[in-house]
């Protein structure tokens, strides 16, 4: 099987995985499940199954570059973007449980990344001949929903019991649904191809503003749940959660 750029983004995952594991950081849990998703696209890659296979391969690990950069400006002691600043902090600062991680990780990335490594794959001019494979990318990124419940039941089983609360028709998930941020991240993209360059900075300024509110909604909302269920949770070594998601 040819190499793919997509393997120097795995190996890159897999070393901030290692070092979690090592550390025993929950800020393990978000790579670890975004892995198990990069191994999927690449899958589809591989398989030809986009439009454009190779403009695929290159969003995918510009959009992946975005995380990774974020997770090496925090260890460093810099400031990541805001959506990611929030995310990054609560891995080491607030008892959250391990969904919640998750959830404020996809925030980050599908809220506020997904449309910024889009345009910058398709270019202005090019962007409504990217829909297709957006929404199909989508449609990836939508597994993780699942991937983050069905992986975590395996844990335990109040967490299975989190998972049967809040399941909904369109998978929705504590507040955060994939048909939502996926429009929403269409949306921006668009926006983005039309705006000059200081309308761009003003525009991206306030949607960081928007998602990182809405993570702290989140983390606000759900805290007497969330707390409860860290208490059980809290027997676990984040090694073992982040080994149980990466499988």
């Amino acid at each position: 099987m040819p190499s793919s750029i997509l393997d120097e983004t795995v190996d890159q995952l897999t070393s901030i995985i290692d070092l979690c594991i090592e550390e025993e950081s929950p800020l393990g849990y978000f790579p670890a499940l975004y892995r198990q998703v990069t191994l999927n696209v690449r899958k589809a890659v591989q398989n030809r199954e986009f439009e454009d296979n190779e403009r695929m391969e290159k969003m995918v690990h510009g959009f992946a570059n975005m995380y990774i950069e974020a997770f090496h400006q925090f260890k460093r002691g810099e400031k990541p973007s805001l959506p990611w600043k929030i995310a990054l902090e609560s891995g080491t600062v607030n008892r959250i449980p391990a969904l919640m991680h998750l959830i404020l990780g996809m925030n980050a990335h599908i809220n506020y990344d997904l449309a910024i490594a889009s345009v910058n794959t398709a270019g202005s001019s090019s962007i409504k001949s990217f829909q297709s494979d957006f929404f199909k990318i989508n449609e990836i990124l939508g597994a993780m929903i699942d991937s983050v419940q069905e992986s975590l039941s395996r844990v335990s089983l109040i967490i299975w019991l989190v998972d049967k609360l809040f399941r909904k028709g369109d998978e929705k998930l504590a507040g955060f649904s994939m048909d939502i941020a996926r429009d929403k991240a269409w949306d921006m993209a668009k926006i983005i191809t039309f705006c000059s360059e200081e309308g761009q900075n003003d525009y991206l300024q306030m949607r960081q503003e928007k998602v990182q509110s809405f993570a702290e909604k989140l983390l606000k909302d759900t805290k007497s749940v969330y707390r409860w269920v860290w208490k059980f949770e809290s027997g676990y070594k984040p090694s073992t959660i982040i080994k149980s998601i990466s499988k």
